[in-house]
């Protein structure tokens, strides 16, 4: 069934359904193999994105710098053990990473003391800590509408009415905060209560008291403004020949035409003499959905007017646009009067009489006061009533990163503002958001965040160590810091003294940590550094925690090849998968289900029809073999086993590829490019020349061709791969063009299978419209027939009786 009308047929004898069903089944065929077709698109753009997936994880676990498994880094090839031990057990109180030039050896490790960044931290957060918006408009709000408040988790609705919206702004604050005020069961003149200023666009919201979250939500327009009702009619109302009916209206000259708008969509409606209020709805409805039949009838005949500059895709565009003014639209009766209502909640309907014509609105008595033929409009909103109030729903008063400067600080901070010494040039339209960023980016050396779960403002030097610090007497300085800057974040220290040997401070406003250099011996050699990072010998150590005075980190490194071993492994296995997943679905054919027709995906009908296991076995195979042949697929395996056979230029005049390591690829055909380790091979090859080894996978020269077409061989094999996954799944690349990458946001949207399923899906919603149409007619054909034989057998049987019979 491809409407959804109730119908009563058969009363003549006649098998209605059972015809129009088996003329409809023939009809049905082209949207049968749409959906199909359709289905098809859909599964390959799930085989290239299950693809896509497979080389954005191969790319970010071997071939980036701090993937799970690189193979890009120095460090993988380095050929050293290394552990941290104290008191014979492994400690974690610092790392070690060793390069391909580190140096074996033991070192003993003593830390005194880590480096710590220079930090000031605000306590809780109490400006402009309330709900503020500039885009207030008290005029859009109706009374009925309602608004949904939570307080610290607390949720109320407050319903406006309208003694609430009829006085000015100052009356309207008045009344809101009445309101809320009793909802929240909040004294007024009490130590805490809500706060309401409405001033023209400006409305703010909160309580007297800092610290509480206060939040709005969506909530509910009033439900009356959803339609335009018109006046009433005499009961048994009926377009009659007459002059006039039964309550006086003007009759004849009432049946049309008539022109009116819906949100600028012109309709053409006419009634006939003897229609009832009903009658009248039902050509309104019919001429709003003959509007729209008529470009679908074009679409599906491909008939353009192409002298008045039709085409396709014009009349799509303006289907598009019609459906979407009529949308929710219908025409109905209540109690004698004729409405106009919108299905749709949160929709905006303008509806025009149009000049020129006889005046629809004014026959329906929808306006009594407008002279038939002038514009008269009537126009229905009910759009968010959050938006109407200018906040956006879940708005929170503790979001004070959104708020304006002069929000919190109570005027417009004078510009520039120092920070660290480096001027910040401010606008009056800065939020705290911006101010940060630009504080951020600057040459100040800091960075300041705003932590929303404790509601507390950082400001950290962006390097460890004392070269990089601030002082807490800075904060006092206006050449350093600007006492604005200070007042904005809530940094107060209240006069507070810094301990004199850390440096720290923590007062009852604020926190202020001071910058501290690293100190620890090496060896018995006392150190000091600005970061708790340093090398020795090419040995990169980091220090993690503080060990006691008598305590001795033991840092033993020792030469190994089984790390590089492992890692080479684990990339081959890796690189192996990958391959046989390509190569599958390139492969594999299509199968066939009889001499000439493959698996195609199956209707709801044929599903019925079997059983679970035997769709689910169907479904397999139809889904095989759509990437068959597939060239994009075969292009990525191609060039893979071109960038990992190809020699690589490691300096000094020398190259080495693969198989002189022990890397080879496989005898067998069928594995297509898949790889082999000669294990004692590669073993003997990382313990001998490991470095030519480690400049083989992560040499980073420029991947340029030369005159032959040939890649540049100083580039490393990581990078070779990695330029050809970036071809694939890059943000122009072949699977992404194709069909999208899930990892690459927004890719799905252009992918050119996307936009191919859109239009199929297109095609298919119009085919259905045209399918229903198509049903109502023969249901229509039939049911003429059906009243037909009624009238005849009524008419046999009134002669029999007449007869005698």
């Amino acid at each position: 069934m491809y409407s959804n009308r109730t119908r009563m047929t058969g009363l003549s004898g006649i098998d209605t359904e059972s015809m129009v069903q088996a003329l409809m089944q023939a009809e049905g065929y082209k949207l049968t193999k749409l959906k199909k077709q359709n289905q098809i698109h859909k599964w390959q753009q799930e085989k290239y994105r299950e693809i896509g997936s497979k080389l954005d994880t191969f790319q970010a676990t071997f071939l980036k710098i701090g993937g799970a498994k690189s193979i890009l880094s120095d460090g993988t090839f380095a050929g050293f053990a290394t552990t941290v031990k104290l008191s014979g057990a492994v400690s974690e109180k610092a790392t070690v990473r060793t390069g391909a030039n580190s140096k074996a050896g033991t070192y003993k490790l003593n830390i005194q003391q880590l480096a710590e960044k220079a930090s000031a931290t605000s306590g809780k957060y109490s400006k402009g800590d309330q709900l503020t918006t500039s885009s207030f408009n008290k005029d859009e709000l109706k009374a009925g509408d309602t608004l949904k408040f939570s307080l610290d988790g607390v949720s109320k609705t407050i319903t406006f009415e309208e003694a609430d919206l009829n006085g000015d702004d100052a009356q309207f604050a008045a009344a809101l905060k009445a309101k809320l005020d009793a909802a929240y069961k909040l004294t007024p003149g009490s130590v805490n209560e809500f706060s309401v200023n409405a001033n023209g666009s400006n409305l703010s919201i909160g309580l007297t008291q800092g610290g509480h979250e206060l939040k709005i939500h969506e909530g509910s327009r009033n439900s009356a403004l959803t339609s335009i009702t018109g006046g009433a009619f005499a009961d048994g109302f009926k377009i009659s020949d007459g002059s006039n009916d039964e309550d006086g209206n003007p009759t004849v000259s009432n049946i049309g035409p008539y022109n009116f708008s819906i949100n600028g969509t012109n309709i053409d409606v006419a009634f006939s003499h003897g229609q009832d209020l009903s009658k009248m709805a039902d050509e309104i409805n019919k001429a709003v959905s003959n509007k729209v039949s008529i470009l679908e009838a074009k679409l599906r005949d491909k008939s353009f007017d192409t002298d008045a500059g039709e085409t396709e895709e014009s009349v799509k565009a303006e289907l598009k646009e019609i459906r979407e003014d009529v949308a929710g639209f219908k025409a109905s009766v209540s109690e004698n009067k004729i409405v106009f209502s919108n299905s749709n909640a949160n929709a905006e309907m303008k509806i025009t009489s149009t000049a020129g014509s006889m005046d629809l609105l004014t026959f329906l008595k929808m306006d009594n006061d407008a002279t038939p033929g002038n514009d008269v409009s009537f126009e229905l909103e009910n759009t968010s009533v959050i938006g109407d109030v200018g906040f956006a729903s879940g708005a929170s008063s503790l979001d004070v990163t959104k708020k304006i400067l002069s929000e919190v600080y109570g005027s417009v901070p004078n510009s520039p503002l120092t920070v660290n010494g480096v001027s910040i040039n401010i606008n009056a339209n800065d939020t705290l958001d911006s101010l940060m960023s630009k504080i951020n980016s600057s040459e100040a050396g800091v960075t300041v965040t705003y932590d929303k779960m404790g509601n507390t403002f950082k400001m950290e030097a962006k390097g460890e160590g004392e070269v990089n610090g601030f002082t807490f007497d800075d904060f006092n300085d206006d050449s350093k810091f600007s006492s604005e800057i200070r007042d904005i974040f809530g940094f107060n220290f209240g006069g507070a003294t810094p301990d004199p040997v850390t440096g720290d401070l923590d007062s009852s406003g604020s926190k202020f940590n001071a910058a501290k250099d690293a100190k620890f011996t090496v060896n018995g050699v006392e150190t000091t550094r600005s970061s708790n990072t340093f090398t020795v010998d090419e040995v990169s150590i980091t220090l993690n925690e503080t060990t006691k005075a008598d305590e001795e980190l033991r840092i033993d490194i020792a030469k190994d090849s089984s790390t590089a071993l492992t890692a080479i492994k684990e990339f081959v296995t890796a690189y192996n998968e990958l391959i046989a997943a390509i190569n599958t679905e390139v492969s594999t054919s299509r199968p066939k289900s009889g001499k000439y027709s493959y698996y195609e995906p199956l209707t709801d009908e044929e599903k019925e029809a079997m059983s679970e296991s035997e769709v689910k076995l169907w479904e397999e195979k139809a889904k095989t073999g759509l990437l068959s042949r597939d060239s994009i697929l075969s292009k990525i395996t191609g060039d893979m086993r071109t960038a990992l056979y190809q020699k690589v230029d490691i300096g000094g005049g020398k190259f080495l590829s693969l198989h002189e390591i022990g890397i080879t690829t496989t005898d067998r055909y069928a594995d297509a490019g898949k790889l082999q380790i000669d294990e004692e091979k590669l073993k003997k090859a990382l313990e001998e020349n490991g470095d030519a080894i480690s400049k083989m996978f992560t040499g980073n020269g420029v991947p340029n061709y030369n005159a032959n077409g040939h890649l540049d061989t100083k580039l490393g094999l990581s990078e070779r791969l990695n330029n050809v996954v970036e071809s694939a799944i890059g943000s122009k690349g072949t699977i992404t063009d194709k069909a999208g990458v899930l990892s690459r946001a927004g890719s799905l949207k252009f992918a050119s299978l996307t936009k191919k399923i859109e239009d199929y899906d297109d095609r298919i919603a119009d085919m259905l419209n045209y399918l229903a149409d198509k049903e109502d007619n023969y249901y229509m054909m039939f049911s003429k027939m059906e009243q037909a034989v009624t009238e005849a057998n009524n008419q046999m049987n009134y002669l029999m009786s007449q007869m005698g019979g």
